[in-house]
């Protein structure tokens, strides 16, 4: 099964984490973090798993170290630096090849295409449904890279956004 991006994660959360680690001089222990964040070890491993992914820092032996591309993300830019990460990681990947193909798709069928390519979040199609729908909502129409028309149930790619 394909890495994929953690479900739990929201941008202001990812926001928060990385000015805390850019006040202690872009590097920081991860206990420590938790510590300073006042989040649990199990809110803050899918936050570093989401920076890691996106290529905003790298974690080694407990140490998470802002990547340049972290260090330079700030509230002003956050949208389009995940912008142009997204379409490099999974399930937004394969969503967007799906959708270069498709005008438009409902999210039963893209969940249905996307569990055939390995890719799922839990095990029941429903809650994995609704999983899929509260990540693509969050990162893919929160960035600009998807529309979402909910009366139809249709994802689209946005065409007057620039992606790679």
């Amino acid at each position: 099964m394909p890495h994929t991006f953690p479900v739990s994660v929201k941008l202001v959360e990812l926001r928060e984490m990385i000015s805390t680690i850019k006040k202690n001089k872009s590097r920081m222990n991860i206990s420590m973090l938790s510590r300073k964040s006042r989040l649990n070890i199990d809110q803050i491993l899918p936050l570093v798993d989401a920076c890691v992914i996106l290529g905003l820092a790298q974690a080694h032996n407990g140490i998470i170290m802002l990547t340049k591309d972290g260090k330079k993300l700030s509230s002003s830019n956050a949208k389009e630096i995940i912008r142009e990460r997204l379409p490099d990681v999974e399930p937004f990947k394969s969503v967007m090849k799906i959708l270069r193909a498709n005008d438009a798709i409902s999210t039963k069928r893209l969940e249905r295409i996307l569990m055939e390519k390995g890719i799922a979040f839990y095990h029941d199609r429903d809650v994995n449904n609704m999983l899929l729908t509260e990540l693509l909502m969050k990162w893919g129409v929160g960035s600009n890279l998807l529309l979402y028309k909910r009366k139809d149930d249709l994802w689209i790619l946005n065409h007057s956004v620039k992606t790679p």
